[in-house]
């Protein structure tokens, strides 16, 4: 049986140093270099006040997306690009910085909220971020 596992263990030995072996290429992923927290307070039946900060000195404004009901989109299995293809297609612009008391949610329902940051330009300038809340 021992004998069986040996060339089995030589081939997981042999791949993982050629795979910690392999050299990364620089990449530029652009100016995106920070994320938002997203505080959500005060969370009544109908309410909930949201508060945007970020370490990202050069957010100007936001693309959010008001609280969506996760069954609209459940986010969770979309990567970064589907995410922040979500924040594009039903974002709206909201000033830096950002804190509202958000009306009119229905009781018991789980929603996320997404938000994007900009800078003076227009140009995103971090990861886009979701939170939930019920």
């Amino acid at each position: 049986m021992i004998r069986n596992l040996l060339p089995w263990t030589a081939g997981c030995l042999l791949a993982a140093f050629a795979v910690s072996s392999c050299e990364s290429d620089d990449v530029d992923y652009g100016p995106i270099s920070a994320a938002i927290e997203i505080g959500v307070e005060e969370v009544t039946p109908s309410s909930a006040k949201i508060r945007l900060t970020t370490e990202q000195e050069n957010v100007a404004s936001y693309k959010i997306v008001k609280p969506t009901p996760i069954s609209e989109f459940e986010y969770a299995a979309h990567d970064a690009i589907d995410r922040l293809a979500f924040i594009e297609e039903r974002g709206e612009a909201a000033g830096a910085p950002f804190e509202q008391t958000l009306a009119g949610l229905m009781p018991k329902v789980e929603y996320s909220f997404a938000v994007v940051g900009l800078d003076a330009s227009g140009q995103r300038i971090t990861a886009p971020t979701f939170a939930r809340f019920t």
